[in-house]
């Protein structure tokens, strides 16, 4: 017989650290009935509650395995939880937390806690109990105040000599500026060697100020990091904010993967010019992930963060780490990906290139615009950010796919464009990045061979490669298959090339949302899953999520390509389930939600 279902905590302990911050950390054990051998990774998520608004964080999955009757499931967790950091007001204790269990496709929340739980006293007055529901572990949620270090006191002679080093310094510094110019000057043309920091930095105008920074930073013992940057550029924005008002009817959109109006933006945009009167529009668009370091970029943002009713973004941003918004100024997400498939934001917390729990990052929208229902919930948790934050209306780029005359259109452009195309068999090629950002981004080309796909493929085939924007190495195709295999990874757009693709050959992108819309069969090449899965790892159980057959090596791939083995009959259920409100109007709703938020601001004027 199974064992119920049953999570039981081994050790809870709250610990004061020296800055005031309190840390809580669990190490827990769950029980699950039905013990599935393919399940590779179990998903536990803290739900903690306070005032009606819960927060959610991954738990860290330490071990699973089958009971000794293979029956159940073993599974064990832990969980380091900077309390202060878990709402934003950083004051407040939680008053309860909720487990919640993904194991394979089944989904249980809340978990009933053991009552023989092993609770460490803590040396604070926050003592956990678990009530005879079993529900959640509660919380004593008395205000947290602030520990501040004290200062030790200055004896008058030291404050003396404090002084007149400081003195000194600053005439040194004064007497030395020649030469840090010329040494900056040097350095940012190569002519001498830079500093390690200064010399992976692009354009010369950056690289000097930043020699300069290092410079003067080795003299005076400082070093300008990201809490220095932060308090200059929120002066410099309540300054703007002193001289400058918020716009009642200015719309402006930032985004940093992007140099043109295109995506999300583009479609909310279009659909906000057929208001009456159409907002004022301004733009702040660059595919550069170093946007925060261009001062002329620094500048209009600091300008255009200030004055906008609504400011849209579709992808993190980091400046809007850097200043607090001024009242006034409504801040909406609209992120770039359909559905919620590899984890993001705070749901990499603890994993490479994941932000740290007290990061800024995501947590000031007002609201953060998903595909539906079913992806609340994970993006609530990569947001940081109440449930009700997120508004389930539809992802605008994906209308097109319910756009008759567009599709046509897209079709005829693709079709002159590429004459090749036109009566073959056409394969797209579009798997998802490694690495863990921007800056390291790269797809292993050694890993898939296009000619040899596009051999067993047939000759009434094209093969389309469509790489990640980030991924800036390209495939070397062979010449004797121009015209055969295309490199479309710098040209066009992916959700339009769907509208010509017959099978799509992925690993891990959310493109598998807006081909499902087009009811596209689908072969998932993950060859490396179990490295995947550890390092950035998903919202579901990988095999049974996507909607298509998973292959490991290019001999099953090619083999599924020759005889047709895409298990097609997952991709109608998966659309129904995951992009059942798409419906061609998901850009119309987010005007009409601008359009709100426009008049209050007109209204509070």
């Amino acid at each position: 017989m199974n064992e119920p279902l049953s999570l039981t905590i081994q050790e809870l302990e709250w610990t004061r650290r020296k800055n005031g911050r309190h840390l809580l950390s669990l190490a827990f054990r769950i029980v699950c009935p039905g013990y599935d051998p393919a399940v590779r990774s179990p998903r536990v998520t803290l739900r903690f509650f306070r005032d009606g608004e819960d927060r959610r964080l991954p738990a860290k999955l330490v071990s699973a395995g089958p009971d000794g009757t293979f029956s159940s499931a073993v599974l064990f967790y832990s969980a380091k939880v900077e309390v202060s950091y878990v709402f934003t007001d950083r004051n407040f204790a939680p008053s309860s937390l909720q487990f919640e269990l993904a194991y394979g496709a089944n989904t249980f929340f809340p978990l009933p806690v053991s009552a023989d739980c092993t609770l460490q006293s803590p040396a604070d007055p926050f003592l956990a109990s678990v009530p005879s529901d079993g529900a959640a572990l509660r919380f004593d949620a008395v205000p947290m105040p602030e520990t501040p270090l004290e200062s030790k006191r200055k004896r008058p002679v030291a404050k003396l000599i404090r002084a007149v080093h400081s003195v000194l310094l600053a005439a040194l510094s004064v007497a030395l500026l020649p030469w840090f110019l010329l040494d900056a000057f040097l350095a940012a043309f190569s002519l001498i060697p830079a500093s390690p920091s200064v010399r992976k930095r692009r354009g010369k105008a950056l690289r000097f100020l930043m020699q300069l920074k290092v410079q003067y930073g080795a003299l005076w013992h400082v070093s300008v990091g990201r809490e220095t940057i932060r308090k200059v550029l929120n002066r410099l924005y309540r300054a703007v904010c002193f001289f400058c008002p918020v716009k009642k009817d200015r719309v402006s959109f930032f985004s940093c993967r992007r140099n043109d109006l295109s995506g999300n933006p583009a479609f909310v945009q279009a659909a906000l010019e057929k208001l009456s009167p159409a907002p004022e529009f301004r733009f702040l668009l660059k595919d550069d992930a170093n946007l925060h370091l261009r001062p002329k970029a620094v500048l209009r943002f600091l300008y255009l963060y200030a004055t906008s009713s609504v400011v849209f973004v579709d992808e993190f941003f980091r400046l809007l780490n850097y200043v607090d918004r001024r009242p006034g100024v409504r801040l909406i997400q609209l992120w770039h990906s359909v559905g919620a498939f590899k984890t993001v934001g705070f749901s990499r917390v603890g994993k490479p290139g994941g932000p740290k729990q007290s990061s800024r990052n995501h947590r000031q929208y007002d609201y953060a615009v998903v595909s539906g229902e079913a992806a609340v919930g994970p993006y609530a948790e990569a947001f940081g950010l109440p449930e009700d934050r997120l508004l389930p209306l539809g992802t605008p780029r994906a209308d097109i796919f319910f756009d008759g005359a567009y599709a046509e259109k897209t079709r005829k452009a693709l079709y002159e464009t590429y004459p090749m195309l036109k009566g073959k068999r056409v394969i797209l090629f579009a798997p998802t990045f490694r690495g863990v950002g921007p800056k390291t981004a790269f797809y292993p080309l050694d890993r898939f061979s296009p000619a040899a796909l596009l051999d067993a493929a047939g000759p009434e085939t094209v093969l389309l490669l469509k790489l990640h924007p980030f991924c800036k190495k390209r495939f070397v195709l062979p010449p004797e298959y121009e015209g055969r295999i295309l490199d479309l990874s710098d040209e066009s757009e992916l959700n339009d090339l769907l509208f010509v693709t017959d099978l799509l050959i992925t690993d891990y992108s959310s493109c598998v949302f807006e081909a499902s819309m087009r009811g596209i069969p689908m072969l998932f090449y993950a060859f490396d899953l179990a490295a995947y899965t550890a390092t950035r790892d998903f919202y579901y159980e990988f095999a049974p999520f996507v909607p298509g057959k998973i292959v490991q090596t290019e001999e099953a791939l090619r083999e599924a390509v020759r005889t047709g083995d895409f298990e097609a009959e997952k991709v109608a259920p998966f659309r129904e389930k995951f992009c059942g409100l798409a419906d061609g109007k998901a850009a119309a709703r987010v005007a009409a939600l601008t359009q709100k938020l426009l008049t209050e601001t007109e209204g509070s004027a």
